[in-house]
């Protein structure tokens, strides 16, 4: 495999991935998900790390959906990506 290919198929997959991931995050749909959940612990803004990591686990149900299939949708692009140009 050349090491120019695989430059050139990361840089397009990096493009590709944020175009869709704007897609993806800033339509209303999900913008209104997001807004819902301001008030939730898991969305605070702490002064000790070990706090934070443990309201981690407090973060609201849809935005861990709103990742998870988000990220699966991503994931699966820049995989298309790679197997298109490299």
């Amino acid at each position: 495999m050349d090491i120019l290919q695989t430059i050139f198929g990361g840089g397009i997959a990096s493009v590709v991935w944020f175009i869709v991931g704007s897609i993806l995050y800033t339509n209303p749909f999900v913008a209104k998900i997001y807004k819902s959940a301001e008030g939730s612990p898991g969305l605070k803004k702490w002064q000790s790390i070990p706090k934070y990591i443990g309201l981690q686990s407090t973060y609201p149900n849809k935005l861990l959906a709103v990742e998870f299939v988000n990220g699966t949708i991503g994931s699966f692009v820049i995989g298309m990506v790679f197997a298109l140009v490299i």
